[in-house]
């Protein structure tokens, strides 16, 4: 019996998770990016020194 259609199929199961997980985290790092309070950027230190202040909150 043939199995190299066994090794093709193993091989895009392994390539398929793979993908899928990359997927899945990409997307759970752009939810955590975008969540009120997770901020990252210019005024992430702190208002005191920065030049958005009038829509800076404190972390």
């Amino acid at each position: 019996m043939n199995a190299g259609w066994l090794d093709w199929a193993g091989a895009v199961l392994i390539v398929g998770i793979a993908v899928l997980w990359l997927v899945l985290r990409i997307r759970r790092n752009r939810m955590r990016s975008r969540a009120p309070g997770n901020k990252s950027g210019t005024c992430a230190a702190g208002c005191a020194d920065c030049p958005y202040a009038q829509g800076c909150k404190p972390p």
